[in-house]
């Protein structure tokens, strides 16, 4: 019976404690982040212009792709892109896929969907599926990062040594309005 005793006191202790610990201006309804035009909420449906570049040595593709906004605003607004709206690459490159989607979280992480193809000099093609952003624009909706491509062997040169296994590209992404201007950033409760 001992043992019960202290554990009856024991659970309405932890419970004082826990509550003591979350500060009194905390509120149990989460923030939503809403994605604005010109200072203005951005509809849900609106179009969006998703942006990618992809890089080095001062050499790039960039893919323009167009879709709508999701929910806005929203824990996660989603931007989803379905057709390719213009791509250029430097000299010698080609490229082909597409930007299909990004998340922009309240909580500031970033989901990027995409499949790219960059072919080079060689030839050798690289293919970039994982996009993980590490530097952010404040209050905007444009990331960068870098990301790894794995060789395509069956597309790229046979030859053993040709083109190396896997390679490093800087990457930019965007999510624009109509007019290709960044989206705002606003926490709003």
């Amino acid at each position: 019976m001992r043992g019960f005793k202290i554990a009856r006191v024991g659970v309405p202790l932890i419970a004082v404690l826990l509550l003591a610990a979350i500060p009194a201006g905390a509120s149990a309804k989460p923030q939503l982040l809403q994605l604005t035009e010109e200072g203005q909420p951005a509809k849900a449906g609106a179009v969006s212009v998703g942006v990618l570049v992809l890089g080095e040595s001062g050499k790039f593709c960039t893919d323009k792709t167009e879709g709508t906004l999701g929910e806005n605003p929203a824990k996660k607004v989603l931007a989803t892109y379905t057709a390719n709206k213009s791509r250029s690459c430097a000299t010698e490159w080609s490229e082909t896929g597409m930007l299909e989607s990004e998340t922009w979280e309240s909580n500031g992480k970033l989901k990027i969907t995409a499949s790219v193809e960059i072919a080079q000099p060689g030839p050798c093609v690289y293919k970039y599926t994982k996009f993980k952003a590490t530097e952010f624009e404040p209050n905007e909706t444009a990331a960068g990062g870098e990301t790894s491509g794995k060789l395509n062997k069956t597309l790229s040169n046979p030859t053993k040594g040709a083109c190396v296994k896997k390679l490093t590209k800087h990457f930019l992404v965007s999510a624009e309005d109509e007019e290709e201007e960044w989206f705002g950033t606003e926490l709003v409760a």
